[in-house]
């Protein structure tokens, strides 16, 4: 009841109140997240961290019409394997938000197409690094690794997808 009159004649607007507090819970969620959420307490069989990331960029340039050439770009993040890990967990994160949906990798990498198109060929690197910047800024993966017994390990801190490592 927005602006209902409560005792003594004073004005209590709960449900604006309550909008509130769970606004505080979901920036609460979202800064633990991009934090790299909360470690586990104490430690736990198989619940170490994946770590040793590095991202490349492998390009598939192609001729095209009107001496023009088409290209592809690739961004792979690859890590160490945790010990005793059966699979990880990658989240995709945006500035809109995080996403619920982890996809799941058996091995520890994971490549997303990141860049395409077709540009004369003195500028198709310029075109493609103009696109790599905008992943960059738009879209950014964590990885967790998940045991054999059901337990998923701390969540790494996000990383750019875009950009090499």
């Amino acid at each position: 009841m927005l602006g209902a009159k409560g005792a003594g004649g004073v004005r209590r607007s709960l449900p604006l109140v309550a909008l509130l507090g769970a606004l505080a819970v979901a920036l609460v969620a979202a800064a633990t997240w991009w934090a790299g959420g909360p470690e586990p307490a104490g430690p736990v069989k198989g619940s170490g961290a994946a770590t040793g990331f590095s991202a490349a960029l492998t390009d598939e340039v192609r001729p095209a019409r009107g001496g023009r050439v088409a290209y592809t770009t690739r961004w792979e993040l690859r890590w160490r394997p945790v010990p005793a890990a059966r699979d990880y967990l990658v989240t995709l994160g945006t500035p809109e938000g995080i996403g619920t949906s982890p996809r799941v990798v058996s091995e520890p990498r994971f490549g997303l197409s990141v860049a395409s198109g077709e540009s004369p060929p003195a500028q198709q690197v310029k075109d493609r690094d103009a696109q790599l910047a905008a992943q960059a800024a738009q879209l950014s993966v964590a990885v967790a690794p998940r045991f054999a017994n059901g337990k998923v390990g701390p969540r790494s801190a996000p990383m750019p997808v875009g950009e090499r490592r």
